[in-house]
């Protein structure tokens, strides 16, 4: 998974585990997977959208230097 990708998962778990804490043992664990699943639904539909930003970025009539700095920020954030 990407950087993105697992920044948002952790998130998502901490933001479960925390909710679900007031349920008790069961309900913390019940949170972290669900707010994991959440975190990773919304990195790859980021990463999904980013990523057609990019090509868009790519295919435009922008300077090559800008193209480049699209380019190695989604690599980096995204793959």
């Amino acid at each position: 998974m990407s950087l993105f990708g697992d920044f948002a998962s952790g998130i998502g778990q901490a933001l479960g585990a925390g909710l679900g804490s007031i349920a008790g043992p069961l309900g913390t664990m019940i949170g972290r997977e669900l707010g994991g699943m959440l975190g990773d639904f919304i990195a790859d539909a980021a990463t999904q959208y980013l990523g057609l930003a990019n090509d868009a970025a790519q295919d435009s009539d922008l300077p090559e230097v800008a193209k480049n700095v699209f380019g190695a920020a989604y690599e980096l954030g995204f793959r």
